[in-house]
């Protein structure tokens, strides 16, 4: 295809004055960008009187040009592609010729291919109908000698004023050296996004190693209990002349490498007092596998040397590669001591919460023991994941992220990461996806590990891709702001597609509802908000998005996205919608929870009765302490008489104030004589049952997810009066009859009335 010398060339087959303006539309893009975007809005506004000529529309004389987009768009003349484009021009020329800041170079090349778009589809639809139109080209800046000569005249300067040149790696990473504070990296023109791509799982950061900790981690340490239990641990440890192994377990991306790389900058002191063995999945003999290498390694705590050698060991292991040298011959023959300290210790047993084992050599601390989030009694709450969040926006002076940031405003960086940095330095924003991740940990079972915390902190700041985000247009933006990125993320990581279940725009209320209905049909648009969103730190982006009155947005998409960002936003920062998003039954489940793991069994009373009520909800009941035994498929059922009775199977010593460590469910025990069953209660399963009492009819994935649920029902039944009577129900008839036994092998039959 031959290329054309500007974008707009094939307007000659139309207009020539139309060519010439699209011409000098393009030249000056580079030049005066502002008079560039300013003179496609007029070029557009031709082509809209235009169509409404050639349709032989007729409109008022002060007829905006909103309202005419909106007409012909209604009225089905223009797509939604072609409405979207001409808003997009038009509102980025009103911002070009009223706005003092600067508009970014990219709006005027939104703006330029918006117009090509316009004028295509004008051609294409309007003829002549041998017109060629060319695919789209960029605008080129000119080869002109004066501005290339004054170009090289500011770099020059800038070498000069700077102490070195610019260096741009193909990655896309540049660095710039100033001599007073070090090398400041960018990536894609970006500060603050070279300092976030530090965050996720696949940079180089997120390599931990035990001996050494750089300066951007130690600003992004932590102070956490099981912190405080391993210095005490290597305290005692260090104190003794016997030997001592002390434990570090845990999962992979926990923390474990990093927790000792900031013991050892931090104490090395007490540190050099320890060999530290980190990897146990590793072996540096060709013959050996990595059990075999561990085995040799621990030597000297070995059943023949424990108690006369002196060595001092930290062992930072995976639980599943503890649980794996158990079994081996290593530990049954050379190390039955370790093996029944671990065994003591339950470091395996998810029931245990006091883990605490006194021995004269061994000591263990475990990430298993600590949740993300401690239990209060007025909810869950998490320190580390609201000082982890704190710490990304901080304004203090050792803060990269915040220093990055500023640099960014400085040279004008105009980009959705600069709207989502400061969406996350709201404090109710922080606050509110804190309570998200603790619900997402407690209703789908997701770990958080430190390392997919700082993925997840990256993936809601960063649109996946940054290179192809070419406007700062408000409603162009919209799909890369937080909000989005928060809710709408599920193909990036299981943790996004788990938070994805918590989206607000799910919610239903009446509240909810009507501001949905008052948003569409409001005329201030800002206005309507800040009613709504009071957070003053909600008002930038609001003001962004207010001067377009909500009638003049047509697109159905655009009005969509526009409703979930309020809806959103109204849930993430403070608003006098936020107690219309609470989730009654999960709080009533996180103050079981808390009443469970203090010890106060009488605050479970009504979780007995509920889950009581649930038992026969479950399979069904035919009347008051009567329970169905067979399945409802038949028009004659037979039931038993059940009367279960709370029991204490399962009690925590008594325990106030915040719990840091505790059991994610609730054991409830239902007694029937002189027996009794016990049942987990997690979440998933407490709300299940919630649905139940409330009507819900149980589908078969219902209850193979609940299969728990359902052994506990099964192990109950055979515990109630079916010996001694049988009651079965005539649906069909309306009729019931009680099979009673007599004694001496003889039943009695009768009708119930």
């Amino acid at each position: 295809m031959i290329k054309q010398n500007h974008a707009f060339q094939f307007l000659t087959h139309v207009s020539d004055s139309w060519a010439r303006m699209g011409e000098s539309i393009e030249r000056s893009i580079y030049k005066d960008k502002e008079t560039a975007i300013f003179k496609s809005r007029k070029l557009a506004e031709l082509v809209l009187e235009e169509i409404l000529i050639n349709e032989e529309i007729d409109v008022p004389d002060r007829t905006t040009a909103a309202e005419k987009m909106s007409r012909l768009y209604h009225m089905g003349i223009i797509t939604d592609d072609v409405n979207k484009s001409f808003h997009r021009v038009r509102r980025r020329g009103n911002q070009a010729v009223h706005e003092l800041r600067e508009l970014p170079m990219m709006d005027a090349l939104k703006v330029h291919k918006s117009l090509y778009e316009i004028c295509a589809w004008y051609v294409e639809t309007y003829g002549p109908l041998d017109a060629d139109i060319p695919g789209y080209q960029d605008p080129e800046p000119e080869d002109d000698e004066q501005r290339m000569y004054e170009m090289m005249k500011k770099h020059f300067n800038d070498f000069l004023s700077k102490g070195s040149t610019k260096e741009e790696t193909e990655s896309g990473v540049e660095e710039d050296s100033v001599s007073s504070e070090g090398p400041y990296k960018k990536y894609y023109g970006s500060h603050l996004l070279y300092q976030l791509n530090k965050l996720r799982e696949s940079s180089q950061e997120a390599i931990e190693g035990y001996q050494s900790l750089s300066s951007f981690k130690k600003y992004l340490h932590i102070k956490r209990p099981i912190q405080e239990e391993l210095e005490e641990k290597l305290e005692n440890a260090s104190s003794t002349d016997q030997s001592q192994l002390v434990f570090l377990c845990g999962s992979v991306g926990d923390g474990k490498s990093h927790l000792l790389a900031y013991l050892q900058s931090t104490y090395p002191d007490l540190m050099d007092n320890f060999e530290i063995y980190n990897d146990a999945t590793e072996s540096f003999d060709p013959k050996k596998d990595s059990l075999d290498t561990l085995a040799d390694s621990l030597t000297p705590f070995d059943d023949e040397h424990i108690h006369t050698s002196s060595k001092k060991m930290v062992l930072a292991i995976n639980l599943g590669v503890l649980h794996n040298f158990l079994e081996t011959d290593y530990a049954k023959d050379r190390y039955k001591i370790l093996k029944t300290f671990i065994g003591e210790a339950k470091v395996f047993d998810e029931t245990s919460i006091n883990r605490e084992v006194e021995h004269e050599n061994f000591s263990l601390v475990s990430f298993g023991d600590y949740h993300e989030f401690e239990l209060t009694e007025n909810g869950p709450v998490s320190p580390y994941i609201e000082t982890m969040l704190e710490k990304i926006v901080a304004e203090t002076e050792d803060n990269p992220f915040h220093k990055a940031y500023l640099k960014d405003l400085k040279n004008d960086w105009n980009h959705p990461i600069l709207m989502n940095y400061k969406f996350l330095k709201a404090e109710s924003v922080r606050t509110s996806i804190t309570r998200i991740l603790i619900e997402t940990i407690m209703k789908d079972k997701v770990i958080i590990s430190t390392r997919t915390l700082l993925n997840f902190i990256y993936d809601i700041l960063v649109p996946t891709f940054v290179e192809d985000i070419d406007s700062s247009d408000m409603f162009d933006m919209i799909p890369y702001l937080l909000p989005a990125l928060l809710f709408e993320g599920e193909q990036r990581s299981t943790l996004l597609k788990a938070v994805s279940n918590q989206d607000p725009i799910h919610y239903r209320s009446q509240e909810v509802d009507e501001k949905i209905i008052g948003l569409h049909n409001t005329n201030n648009l800002g206005a309507f908000m800040r009613s709504t969103i009071t957070d003053p730190f909600a008002e930038e982006w609001i003001d962004m998005i207010s001067y377009e009155p909500m009638h003049f947005i047509d697109s159905k998409s655009s009005k969509k996205s526009i409703g979930e960002m309020f809806i959103r936003c109204s849930f993430l920062f403070r608003s006098t919608l936020n107690s219309s998003f609470k989730d009654v039954v999960y709080d009533k489940y996180t103050s079981y929870l808390y009443a469970f793991n203090s010890g106060d069994m009488q605050k479970l009373s009504d979780m007995y009765y509920e889950v009581q009520n649930s038992i026969f909800l479950w399979k069904g009941s035919p009347q008051k302490n009567y329970i169905y035994l067979d399945d409802e498929m038949e028009n004659m059922r037979i039931a038993e008489e059940l009367k279960p009775r709370k029991s204490d199977v399962f009690t925590i010593e008594k325990r106030e104030g915040t719990l840091k460590r505790f059991l994610m469910y609730v054991v409830l025990g239902y007694r029937v004589g002189s027996e009794t069953i016990p049942v987990d209660i997690d979440y998933p399963l407490f709300k299940t049952l919630s649905k139940v009492r409330e009507g819900y009819r149980l589908s078969k994935k219902d209850k193979e997810d609940s299969i728990k649920f359902e052994e506990f029902i099964d192990k109950l039944l055979p515990l109630g009066n079916q010996k001694e009577e049988i009651l079965i129900q005539d649906h069909e008839e309306g009729l019931k009859f009680l099979l009673e036994y007599e004694g001496y092998g003889e039943y009695s039959f009768s009708r119930e009335s």
